[in-house]
């Protein structure tokens, strides 16, 4: 599956409610951060096995750029 736009959209909400300070450093809000997605791709028909695969590469890859340069 794929995500659209507003499934992309509710996972940068969730990005954006949940930073704190040095949160790539922090497991409990990256984990937060984790499950916020993997439910919300679930609540949008992905199955159990995909949201947890999705949610842990989009949380690698945002905590990637982030720390990048």
């Amino acid at each position: 599956m794929q995500l659209n736009k507003s499934i992309a959209n509710e996972i940068e909400s969730i990005f954006t409610q949940n930073i704190e300070v040095d949160w790539t450093k922090r497991v409990s809000v990256k984990s937060r951060i984790r499950i916020l997605i993997c439910k919300e791709l679930m609540k949008n028909h992905f199955s159990k096995e995909e949201a947890e695969e999705l949610s842990n590469n989009i949380v690698k890859m945002v905590i990637e750029k982030h720390t990048e340069g």
